[in-house]
């Protein structure tokens, strides 16, 4: 265990340094606790605030992304469980303006309801069009939420290409969990999807340095910071690339915070204190395996589970504008980690991943088995080729190269080789990405799924 070994905190302290450098993260934290609440281990590095020089610690306020999909999962277990809704029910019954009678509630948890990922709505362009005072925060007004309601449903309902039918394939869907929040505002009891959350999950747990919020005021708040242009940006603001509805990811919350929730989960469902939050069969049925979206991964309801060495690790990442976040834990070690970072785009989940393998007695080595090349006929190469394009903006190309393709993502340059049948691994810095390969019945290409999200193939 890392459990101060100096050669583990060695191995692990270079390993973020390197990933830090090579992805110019300005700051990062890491803790690691025991179920009981022990810490194993504790670092900040770099800054909160390069400018004015002010160190990252363990109460600076970050974003937590897409973490937050968990909190709106676990909000919805609650309404489930007092009978409020019936997470097998269609969502038209909870949201009569949703045209489509066969998607339910528990598909919009798992991301298996059918859509591609659409274009993002704007909170502050709904906030505009509310007529939001200076300093009101868009996340504690009914008529953002409401506004925000209206423009989701209209893009939800214009849709015409589906990733498939209903509960047959995952595509990471920021849009689903935009609509469960405004489910939570609707039958929460609560004025707000923020308001609920803060009562209901954040109070009892004692968090008391995180919310809902996107108006935030302090030297304990972190700057963001993310490349442009080949720039490192730091005058990005938590409205940037955030929709009206916070459920898909605008919670913020520190590191001493985040380990209240972490040993939440740890202790099924409990707080450390003994409060209790959700059931301990609620926690199970967050975390059982609905959906596969990844190579021996799964998705549950606004969690991920996968398997690290011989564990069970269950938990979930996020990344958006001056935000890198990821947080896992495992019964069989009785440990949990979180990696917050203030700089996007930083692979955090490998730093989370190495920390559970050695806090867990394994080695730093991630295991590469079964992620050989394989060769494919020359038609199956030429199939994958093409352009790819989804509405959140993401553009991929494929060439042919040998044996091998080239890959352009976002206009970033790499390499990739086929691993399977239908699967492709694409070379990246620090960790490289498993990609599907989506064919029809004809075994033509419709798809790529990578990033948890499946991405539409388009005409040349």
């Amino acid at each position: 265990m890392m459990k101060n070994q100096s050669e583990n905190i060695n191995a692990f302290e270079a390993f973020v340094q390197r990933v830090m450098e090579t992805e110019a993260a300005v700051g990062l934290a890491v803790s690691i606790v025991s179920a009981d609440g022990t810490v194993l281990y504790e670092k900040c590095f770099g800054q909160r605030d390069r400018e004015a020089g002010l160190p990252m610690d363990g109460d600076t306020l970050m974003g937590i992304a897409s973490i937050t999909k968990s909190f709106t999962a676990l909000a919805v277990m609650q309404l489930y469980e007092r009978g409020a809704i019936d997470i097998v029910q269609p969502v038209q019954k909870y949201i009569p303006g949703f045209e489509y009678r066969n998607i339910t509630v528990q598909q919009l948890l798992s991301h298996i309801a059918g859509f591609y990922p659409m274009p993002r709505q704007s909170v502050a362009a709904v906030a505009q069009k509310a007529g939001l005072a200076a300093g009101e925060d868009p996340y504690h007004s009914v008529k953002v939420a409401e506004l925000g309601l209206a423009d989701l449903l209209e893009s939800f309902n214009a849709q015409t290409a589906f990733t498939g039918r209903p509960g047959e394939n995952f595509s990471y869907s920021n849009d689903s969990f935009a609509l469960l929040s405004e489910i939570v505002r609707l039958y929460g009891g609560e004025a707000t999807f923020a308001q609920y959350v803060e009562k209901n999950i954040l109070s009892p747990l004692e968090m008391t340095d995180s919310g809902v919020r996107l108006v935030w005021q302090g030297d304990h708040v972190s700057k963001l910071y993310q490349m442009r242009g080949g720039e490192m940006a730091g005058d990005w603001t938590m409205l940037d690339d955030q929709g009206p509805h916070a459920g898909a990811g605008g919670l913020k919350s520190t590191l001493n915070d985040m380990k209240k929730y972490a040993l939440m989960y740890l202790n099924h469902g409990k707080s450390i204190k003994g409060t209790r939050i959700l059931s301990a069969y609620g926690i199970r049925e967050m975390q059982r395996p609905r959906a596969r979206c990844g190579l021996n991964e799964y998705y549950g309801y606004g969690l991920c589970t996968k398997a690290v060495k011989a564990m069970t690790v269950s938990g979930h990442g996020g990344d958006q504008p001056g935000v890198a976040a990821h947080l896992d834990w495992s019964y069989e070690s009785g440990i949990a980690v979180i990696v917050l970072c203030n700089t996007a785009q930083v692979t955090v989940s490998a730093i989370a991943d190495m920390a559970m393998r050695l806090a867990s007695g394994y080695s730093e080595s991630a295991s590469s088995e079964g992620l050989e090349p394989v060769e494919w006929s020359d038609e199956m190469m030429e199939s994958v080729c093409g352009n790819y394009r989804s509405g959140e903006g993401t553009v991929v190309s494929i060439t042919k190269d040998g044996h091998g393709f080239r890959v352009s993502l976002d206009g970033a340059e790499t390499t990739a080789f086929p691993i399977n049948r239908h699967m492709l691994r694409v070379r990246r810095l620090i960790e490289d990405m498993l990609v599907s390969v989506y064919r029809n019945e004809n075994g033509e290409v419709y798809a790529l799924g990578g990033g948890y999200r499946m991405i539409p193939k388009i005409e040349n």
